[in-house]
């Protein structure tokens, strides 16, 4: 368990355990929404049962993480993290830790959670001794894109899949 501290009070990242999929999958369903209304297609509202099998088989894996704030319990972000993306990093020998599905509640929202739980995925990919975090994002997305970029994140093109343009990105560690 890691405990960060922020403008909310303490918040500790964990591993999700087997019965927080559908909190985890609510946390997904509500980001989606939030962009959804402003336009921006990332990800779908509500999930598809892909998704939903995908995270069930990640959180089974040890592969999705939880914030929670330490003051009540209550999960307030998500992230899933892999080490290896072949579809759309093909070329990468083993020496990155990839974060997906990285979402927070609304109402922490301009708290800075999303900078903090990718600062908490360096340390812990860091501490694998791999060389870089990568992520993807919808590329036609700009102001996610800046967002990353902002966060000292180097673009490194796009790749499409059916209908998803992702957009890479990777931070040398």
């Amino acid at each position: 368990m890691t405990v960060l501290h922020t403008a909310l009070g303490a918040v500790t990242v964990t591993p999700a355990q087997p019965d927080e999929v559908p909190l985890v999958m609510a946390i997904l369903d509500e980001a989606a929404a939030w962009l959804q209304s402003r336009g921006i297609r990332q990800w779908p509202s509500p999930p598809p049962p892909r998704i939903w099998t995908v995270m069930t088989q990640a959180v089974a894996q040890g592969h999705v993480y939880v914030a929670r704030t330490q003051r009540d319990g209550a999960l307030i972000g998500t992230l899933r993290l892999t080490w290896t993306e072949p579809a759309l990093w093909p070329h990468d020998p083993g020496g990155a830790g990839y974060v997906h599905h990285l979402a927070i509640r609304n109402h922490v929202r301009g708290y800075g959670m999303g900078a903090l739980l990718l600062e908490w995925a360096k340390h812990h990919i860091r501490g694998a001794q791999k060389r870089y975090i990568r992520l993807d994002c919808w590329g036609e997305n700009p102001a996610l894109c800046q967002y990353y970029e902002q966060l000292g994140f180097t673009y490194c093109g796009q790749v499409q899949q059916g209908p998803y343009l992702a957009a890479l990105y990777q931070l040398e560690l």
